[in-house]
């Protein structure tokens, strides 16, 4: 299961960024990538490698 670490911020006042754990390990499968948390990333297997890309910034259309 995924879990969500907590960090520090680096700046006062500024938000901690969180570090997403995902369940697996290379190579990935289609079994891997159906567990990956529904976090508003994009998960996508290329021969194997995840790939990730960040959920878009709030009030951005998709």
């Amino acid at each position: 299961m995924a879990t969500i670490e907590p960090t520090t911020g680096s700046a006062v006042g500024e938000p901690a960024p969180r570090r997403t754990v995902l369940p697996g390990a290379p190579p990935f499968t289609v079994d891997d990538l159906l567990k990956f948390p529904d976090d508003g990333n994009r998960y996508e297997l290329f021969n194997g490698s995840l790939v990730v890309s960040p959920a878009p910034p709030p009030g951005t259309s998709v």
